[in-house]
């Protein structure tokens, strides 16, 4: 089945399940909301066309088609604890500007309390930034490798304020999820957030020349990895942490 986003703003749903195209018929882009508050996840495995923003606030959407061009996605939640506050499963994530689960955007954006996006395909090497802005709380925001991993990401991990916000790496997978990317702050540059890592599988930070991260990390359950190590004060994989 498909359906049209009308023009006025936005369009609040319950759930998005199924298959089909969700397309955007006014000039101008629209938002695309969807509030599912139970514990049974929807999964929608078609097309959302460009033009629509998707925001999911408070459930759990598990986007399983890899053609979406839609112009930008949001996880946004404010049910507390860590990985309960709902999150978007993506297939595949993708380059900015190539269609995918997350679709043509160049960033994947969290927003309030506790929520994520959780990896779900096989493999794959991937550019989108994550943008963790200053709404975030009293939990972190997370980005979960999913059952299987094999993730390499290469966009940077932005923290919108110099606030100590918090970021986790994090999932079951069983094969190795790698952040190869940069970690800073809009409003100062360099980062002094905090970031660690749950679940049973294992994340590796690489080592690349502008990551001058000042912020903590720490690990609740699995392996954290980092290809080089240095004192404090002194670039590694770890920043100047």
């Amino acid at each position: 089945a498909s359906f049209f986003v009308n023009a006025g703003g936005y369009t609040s749903m319950d759930r998005l399940c199924g298959e089909g195209l969700v397309t955007n018929t006014a000039s101008t882009a629209q938002v695309l909301q969807i509030t599912d508050a139970s514990d049974e996840p929807g999964e929608f495995s078609g097309v959302i066309s460009s033009g629509i923003q998707l925001v999911s606030e408070g459930g759990t959407i598990l986007l399983t088609g890899t053609n979406s061009a839609f112009g930008s996605i949001t996880v946004k939640s404010n049910k507390g604890a860590l990985t309960e506050g709902g999150y978007i499963g993506l297939k595949t994530i993708g380059t900015e500007g190539e269609a995918s689960s997350a679709g043509k955007v160049q960033s994947l954006n969290f927003q309030t309390d506790g929520g994520g996006f959780k990896y779900l395909g096989e493999g794959e090497t991937a550019t989108k930034f994550l943008n963790v802005f200053s709404s975030i709380g009293s939990y972190p925001a997370f980005l979960d490798g999913g059952p299987n991993g094999g993730l390499t990401l290469s966009g940077y991990l932005q923290f919108t304020t110099d606030y100590a916000l918090k970021f986790f790496f994090g999932g079951e997978n069983t094969n190795l999820c790698t952040f190869a990317g940069n970690i800073r702050s809009v409003a100062g540059g360099f980062s002094s957030g905090f970031i660690s890592k749950y679940g049973t599988g294992t994340w590796l930070f690489k080592d690349i020349s502008q990551r001058w991260f000042t912020g903590g990390f720490g690990i609740l359950d699995g392996t954290l990895q980092f290809e080089t190590i240095a004192e404090a004060g002194k670039k590694s994989s770890l920043g100047t942490a």
